[in-house]
């Protein structure tokens, strides 16, 4: 998984039933990216799309439980590597 898909998984993780415009703003990336990414991460199973009965134009994501297990999995590995706070002080 890399960094921008890590990124975008995180954020439907955060916020379930986000929409892709609002996946746009609070990651900063193209429209075309994040087509691109959530599609990838559909087929891998870790996210999934719920389309909107009011609107059917409309879609939200939703992580799975494997998206959740990979997310912290991946997030946990990052936080493993970090140095320690007081190492970072000197």
């Amino acid at each position: 998984m890399n960094l921008s898909q890590l990124q975008v998984l995180g954020e439907v993780c955060a916020k379930p039933r986000i929409t892709q415009a609002e996946l746009c703003n609070r990651t900063g990336l193209s429209r075309g990216s994040i087509s691109r990414i959530t599609q990838q991460l559909v087929e891998e199973g870790l996210i999934k799309r719920e389309w909107d009965t009011a609107d059917s134009r409309q879609h939200y994501l939703l992580t799975t439980a494997k998206g959740r297990g990979a997310y912290t999995r991946h997030t946990a590995n990052v936080y493993r590597r970090l140095p320690a706070t007081e190492d970072i002080a000197t």
